[in-house]
């Protein structure tokens, strides 16, 4: 059942309190959380611009559209979403969290590369663990194409690891594609994992002719 409300937080003032030592860096002068306005034309197109470079780097092309961007932000009740607008009310960087089933949370943050040699995020990965477990689960991880090569995906699985031990579980699950050619099979069997059982996806072909 979906819920009628999402159960985050939808003021951006409760999100982040910039007057708390734990905040972290204050942002620009001018600069500004908010939250975004499907009907404004200008949120949308910023929104799609910055969805789609974020795509780009993660896979290597681009796919989203504005009715993508306008359910992402309206049509999901178990979705939040905040923006960060910069001194012109333009959008600089896109946060949505994702509630998703019971211990489950997914952040997703999407942000604006254009800013020259400013650091900027490479890396990401999700951690799961249902009531009861004893395991944790690998739901997502995933590196910028700029920046694979260079460790950014060991260090967070190693991270991961530790972070299960920290909680007293006793192993870290994940999946993976046996075709990929990513070499992440390579790098999980480096790090210690074994398979545990392997499954088939089945699919057939279907021609289709014009009506």
């Amino acid at each position: 059942m979906i819920p009628e409300e999402s159960r985050f937080e939808s003021d951006p003032c409760a999100v982040l309190d910039d007057d708390r030592p734990t905040a972290g860096p204050a942002l620009p002068e001018g600069w500004r959380l908010d939250v975004p306005d499907v009907a404004s034309a200008d949120d949308v197109a910023a929104l799609t611009r910055l969805l789609r470079d974020h795509e780009r780097h993660g896979r290597g092309w681009a796919s989203a559209s504005a009715a993508d961007v306008e359910v992402e932000i309206a049509g999901l009740r178990t979705r939040e979403n905040l923006v960060v607008r910069d001194a012109e009310d333009l959008v600089r960087a896109w946060g949505s969290v994702h509630d998703r089933a019971s211990g489950r949370m997914l952040l997703v943050h999407v942000d604006d590369a254009a800013d020259g040699d400013a650091p900027l995020p490479v890396g990401a990965l999700v951690g799961s663990a249902s009531a009861g477990s004893t395991s944790t689960y690998v739901a997502y991880v995933g590196v910028r194409a700029a920046a694979r090569g260079r460790g950014v995906a060991r260090g967070l699985l190693t991270t991961v690891v530790a972070d299960a031990a920290a909680r007293g579980r006793d192993s870290v699950a994940l999946e993976v594609d046996a075709d990929s050619t990513t070499g992440a099979d390579a790098l999980y069997r480096s790090l210690g994992w074994r398979t545990s059982y392997a499954t088939w996806s089945w699919h057939r072909h279907v021609t289709t002719t014009d009506a």
